[in-house]
């Protein structure tokens, strides 16, 4: 069943906590490392009970099938397949008439039959990149081939004799019904790899039912996919050379029939917990979005837990928890620290809240979050006006007051730089950006010219001396 992230509300929890029955989103669980090779697999933990949790499946996160159709009709776009289908569907253009050429062409289209299967079974095991050429998608997969080739000459011959022994009609109406049950047996035959089994009728009349209305809607869209090809064909074949006719013909046939079997397998992905399909969390990958999750250090893992107790609402056992990790770890993420800021501001504790300050905006200023860090600094200066973070966090603080229409703001904060790191190596360029201020947002020249003046007795040698000198000439100085 569907369940939302405890913590955020407006995503899909895909992971389910079996101590509290929590459901979490991926950016909650705690990732820890198991081993494996490099040291790729993880256990996706309770950010709470800090236990294993359990996947959920993408039945419930991932988008519907119907609601992604550009997907299916780009995929034969990507480099391998397209340069695949084309390739075959000229060789085969080729090798029509030739002798033996029956035999070569039969060869091209079980390799491409090959690949279409072998991104059906990858799509419905989460992968939706299409196969490279030259890995299994044309070797170790040829079993795939025969599996297919074994449940068509299946069908085939069930249609023969049930027309010998029926009649014209019935064999009509066998062919109906296997025409519509057809996407059925191909995604069993995924499932099982066994093409007797996929003609069982109580498997593969049993499926669509299981999928339910979805079922229909993607045997309708097969069903265009199957007389797309003839109809574009029929639309240009009085107009083209025969060899281009049949080359067009391959092409449009190889295209479509790779679409249709990304889209069963998709179909197949979306519905895998209602036909009992396993699908493995590392096996997920999205061409639109391919990303590498790695284990969380202990600070992300601290953040976490932290943001567990916050959405809990025990801010008082967050902050001493957090305060037991400082003592014993030390190291702060941005994430954990924007945390503790947060709850020291809702718990007014303003000593400890200073305290942190200059940690958290060294963290912000060094990934230029400038809303944030003009926020935390105002915060703190509220607590305590004469309250001075780290140099480097403290002169970017400055410019970016300055940037958002805070002069005086920016003018305080360069003064305070100079005073508190008289021997740092932006002093000078604080001076002169201050002078600056005062001179064009100000309107206080005389200000501005005392300031450069003394800036250039103070740094005579200074790389910046020039551009000073330049100022106060232009200021009248």
């Amino acid at each position: 069943m569907k369940a939302n992230c405890y913590i955020h509300p407006t995503r899909d929890g895909e992971w389910v906590c079996p101590e509290c029955g929590n459901a979490f989103c991926p950016d909650c669980v705690i990732n820890r490392e198991t081993g494996g090779y490099h040291g790729q697999n993880l256990l996706r933990c309770c950010p709470s009970c800090l236990v294993p949790t359990s996947w959920v499946g993408v039945s419930g996160s991932m988008k519907p099938f119907w609601k992604r159709m550009d997907k299916f009709f780009t995929y034969p776009f990507h480099a391998n397949p397209l340069i695949l289908l084309v390739t075959i569907a000229f060789f085969s253009a080729v090798l029509r008439g030739m002798p033996m050429g029956w035999l070569l062409r039969m060869l091209l289209s079980a390799a491409m039959l090959n690949y279409a299967y072998l991104a059906l079974r990858r799509t419905a095991q989460g992968d939706l990149t299409p196969p490279k050429m030259y890995d299994e998608a044309l070797t170790a997969g040829v079993g795939a081939v025969l599996a297919q080739v074994v449940l068509f000459i299946l069908l085939g011959v069930a249609g023969i004799f049930i027309g010998a022994q029926l009649g014209g009609a019935a064999m009509i109406i066998y062919g109906i019904v296997v025409m519509f049950f057809l996407p059925s047996m191909l995604i069993i035959l995924v499932m099982d790899g066994n093409p007797f089994r996929a003609m069982n009728p109580a498997s593969f009349m049993a499926l669509p039912f299981r999928i339910g209305g979805g079922y229909f809607i993607m045997w309708l869209f097969l069903l265009f996919l199957m007389f797309a090809p003839g109809s574009l064909l029929y639309l240009v074949s009085e107009y083209v050379p025969t060899f281009l006719n049949e080359f067009l013909d391959g092409v449009f046939g190889n295209y479509y029939m790779l679409v249709a079997y990304h889209l069963m397998g998709y179909v197949l992905l979306q519905y895998h917990s209602e036909l009992g399909y396993d699908i493995d969390y590392e096996d997920m990958k999205d061409s639109d979005k391919v990303s590498v999750v790695k284990a969380d250090n202990r600070a992300t893992e601290a953040a976490k837990h932290t943001a567990f107790l916050f959405t809990e609402g025990k801010h008082d056992e967050a902050i001493e928890y957090i305060s037991r990790y400082q003592a014993l770890e030390g190291e702060f993420s941005r994430e954990l620290s924007e945390r503790y800021f947060a709850l020291l501001k809702i718990k007014g504790e303003k000593d400890k809240l200073v305290a942190h300050g200059p940690i958290l905006l060294d963290l912000l200023a060094e990934n230029n979050a400038k809303a944030k860090a003009l926020d935390a600094y105002g915060v703190c200066m509220g607590a305590d006006p004469g309250f001075s973070p780290e140099p480097g966090a403290l002169f970017k603080i400055a410019g970016w007051l300055a940037e958002t229409g805070n002069p005086k703001g920016a003018i305080n904060a360069y003064g305070k730089f100079t005073k508190s790191f008289p021997d740092n190596r932006d002093v000078p360029i604080a001076y002169f950006r201050a002078a600056q201020i005062f001179n064009d947002r100000l309107m206080n020249p005389k200000k501005a010219k005392s300031i450069l003046t003394g800036l250039l007795k103070k740094y005579p040698a200074h790389d910046i001396a020039p551009k000073v000198k330049n100022y106060l000439q232009h200021i009248g100085g």
